[in-house]
């Protein structure tokens, strides 16, 4: 089975006003994970449209000792912009971070 993920968003943005209560005009996704998540991660990335108007944040179950790679691990993966964050950031739509 396979997930065309254009047709998803296409169907989303039909049913749903992408306005949130935060004022911005694009969702933000979070998808969280521990280092076994990260092939599912890269999966979801790939099936990405170029800008599908909604940033992502993704948040790793790491050891506050262990330096993240993640941004390296995931560009490879999508044609977004990938970006650690590492303080406070204003996200913006099609950037993964």
């Amino acid at each position: 089975m396979s997930l065309d993920i254009t047709e998803a968003l296409e169907d989303s943005e039909a049913d749903v006003d992408a306005k949130t209560s935060s004022g911005l005009d694009f969702f933000v996704v979070g998808v969280g994970a521990s280092a076994g998540g990260l092939k599912a991660i890269k999966t979801l990335l790939e099936g990405m449209p170029t800008a599908p108007g909604m940033a992502f944040v993704v948040v790793l179950h790491l050891s506050p000792k262990h330096e993240s790679n993640a941004a390296a691990i995931f560009q490879p993966s999508t044609r977004m912009p990938v970006l650690q964050v590492t303080d406070a950031s204003r996200s913006s739509a099609t950037t993964s971070t």
